[in-house]
């Protein structure tokens, strides 16, 4: 089943549920975010979708050894928000009823790196997916994967906040560990007793593979490990921008140089070699003749170290063979001893190969020269939202860099922001039209002269929709100068139920912003009937006014029985019983089962449904 608008929350184990105690439920509810964009945004990387798996022991295939999936318990390709981490959604396990109270979890995202639709770029969660369980690796792929392994607590319900990190796109972690924040860490989790939310993985501050510069790093018991040799095809999955890819310069360096052009290429009879145009090496049609000193040596094609090379068999002297000609681009002749002797050898030289390059960009690959194209900035493709591209340098591949004037033009054409500006992390963050910014402290949006966010004072110039000025919140003083609301159309647009037209100062556009007062006005006693409150969900411009289940309020509702939330936005207040005995709050409809699948249209199936205080039952929940 397909995820909601604004994420999932499906019931995914089926179980053997008995309600004849009013205990908390046994049960993990897992919380997905990503610091990627959203599906429907425009920034990249964005999701595509994702997938969740759940089992007793999930094995993922290895090279040679593939292993069956286990069925997909839940799929979406929604997601919303604004901020650093979207929200893409939540999920309840419960336990089976077996002896064994370990459950593993393995989410895939897939991803799109930019504007293309090739596998290179953009690839489905069910790729991503079944990549991993054939044994094949994602190593520098569009894929997102994430595994978790924690135990269940009886009468206890454990939250598992579970990032989809865009540090660990394209990151093969193996079989046995999981990406978490860039670093391929163990996927055990520990929940403490007497919290309900579980920790993250042990990860480390950093990303390790950037700490060095041949990109081959680890993150152990928290820290990070003494740097590897460069791996070639660790290197070739860096994520270098769009018209370059990863390439092992040396031992100790990993640099994006520009991808090789396959068909210009071909056309000077070489082969593509991960980044580069690799010539051929010897050919006996050009390896031929008389040469060395007195024209008493011959030139063959003989293997030298692993390469073909030409060669001139016979007694070598330095200087007719440093004064010789080579066939190949790229090449130098020197006096070498092979195993028939000693030989002027022609091999490849970085020095010289870089001059006969026509690009005047080149190194020796595998004994022969390779060509790579200079940096071109109408090569270098799209960037992720506020960056720009740039050439890292001649020969090198193409940099995203964050710029103020695209981040904050990037932020308005998104929607709800008034701007945006380039953080110290060097990653675009936008300011949010309603949320707490420079200026001081409004009661509302549009209220107070120094009121940029809507209801926490910072420092800073002011903003109240229309007038700048330095100033003057509804209950707080802010400083410094401000900043006008624009001069927006003088017909305000027509908003939906809960919300109000605000003007953007950037675009001198109306926008219309989700209210928190206006949504309490229009369905707070609605949604207090049910013991629910009202807040404003989404990003502008479709940020309803929607009913979340508050644990405070909950209860309240129930009183004297005890209150108890299922599921947060749409969620569901169930009442139970108090003072050591369950009272009837529901009639015999399969009020219990409906409320377990709350965020599905749910049909109960399986047996007789009970009230709360009645027999154990079966209820199997299934999407209509």
């Amino acid at each position: 089943m397909r995820g909601a608008r604004h994420g999932i929350g499906l019931l995914l184990i089926v179980a053997a549920v008995g309600f004849a105690s009013c205990r908390e439920p046994t049960q993990i509810k897992l919380e997905l975010s990503t610091d990627a964009d959203c599906p429907d945004q425009p920034g990249r990387p964005r999701l595509n979708d994702v997938v969740i798996l759940t089992s007793k022991v999930i094995e993922v295939g290895t090279p040679g050894n593939p292993k069956p999936a286990p069925p997909v318990n839940a799929e979406t390709d929604m997601c919303s928000g604004s901020g650093s981490y979207k929200t893409v959604g939540s999920l309840v396990l419960l336990p089976d009823g077996s002896d064994n109270p370990t459950v593993d979890v393995l989410i895939a995202a897939g991803v799109q790196r930019d504007e293309t639709d090739d596998t290179a770029n953009s690839m489905t969660a069910g790729q991503c997916a079944g990549l991993v369980f054939e044994g094949s690796s994602i190593e520098g792929l569009p894929c997102i994967i994430a595994r978790r392994r924690l135990t269940f607590v009886d009468h206890k319900s454990l939250q598992l906040p579970i990032e989809l990190d865009k540090a660990c796109i394209g990151e093969d972690c193996g079989a046995d560990l999981t990406c978490y924040r860039g670093n391929c860490v163990s996927p055990d989790i520990s929940c403490p007793p007497d919290q309900a939310e579980c920790a993250a993985p042990k990860g480390c501050d950093e990303e390790c593979e950037e700490l060095c510069g041949s990109g081959t790093g680890g993150c152990v018991d928290g820290e990070c490990a003494p740097c590897e040799a460069c791996d070639p095809a660790e290197c070739a999955g860096k994520p270098c921008a769009v018209g370059a890819v990863g390439l092992c310069v040396d031992e100790a360096s990993c640099e994006c140089v520009s991808a090789c052009d396959p068909a210009a290429c071909q056309a000077t009879g070489g082969t593509c070699d991960g980044a580069v145009c690799v010539s051929p090496t010897c050919t006996p049609e050009e390896c031929t003749g008389p040469c060395g000193t007195g024209g008493l040596g011959t030139r063959q094609c003989i293997d030298v170290d692993g390469v073909s090379s030409c060669v001139c068999l016979g007694a070598c002297d330095d200087l007719v063979c440093g004064a010789s000609e080579c066939p190949d681009a790229g090449q130098e002749p020197d006096c070498t001893t092979i195993p028939r002797g000693e030989a002027c050898v022609c091999s490849c030289d970085d020095t010289a190969c870089e001059v006969d390059c026509e690009s005047g960009c080149g190194a020796c690959v595998a004994g022969a020269c390779g060509c790579t194209a200079a940096c071109s900035l109408s090569d270098c493709g799209a960037c992720i939202k506020g960056e720009i591209p740039q050439c890292a340098e001649t020969c090198g591949g193409c940099d995203c860099v964050c710029n103020n004037d695209e981040c904050s033009a990037d932020c308005v054409a998104e929607g709800g922001n008034v701007g945006g500006t380039c953080g110290n992390d060097g990653a675009c963050d936008c300011i949010p039209i309603s949320g707490s910014g420079g200026g001081g402290n409004g009661a509302g949006v549009q209220t107070g002269g120094g009121g940029f966010g809507a209801s926490q004072p910072s420092g800073g110039g002011g903003y109240d929709g229309a007038n700048g000025g330095g100033g003057f919140g509804a209950s707080e003083p802010s400083g410094g100068g401000g900043m006008g609301g624009g001069s927006c159309p003088a017909v305000q647009p027509t908003c939906l139920t809960g919300q109000e037209p605000v003007c953007n100062s950037i675009t001198d556009l109306w926008e219309c912003v989700c209210s928190e007062a206006l949504c309490d006005a229009e369905q707070g006693p609605a949604c207090g009937s049910t013991g629910l409150l009202s807040t404003c969900y989404g990003a502008p411009p479709d940020n309803p006014c929607v009913c979340y289940c508050d644990a405070t309020a909950c209860d309240d509702q129930c009183a004297p029985l005890a209150g108890m939330c299922q599921g947060t936005i749409g969620g569901t207040c169930m009442c139970g019983g108090g003072g050591g005995s369950c009272a009837d709050a529901f009639p015999p409809d399969c009020g219990m089962c409906d409320a377990a699948c709350s965020a599905l249209d749910p049909m109960c199936t399986g047996g007789p449904c009970a009230d709360l205080g009645g027999a154990t039952v079966t209820c199997d929940c299934v999407s209509l």
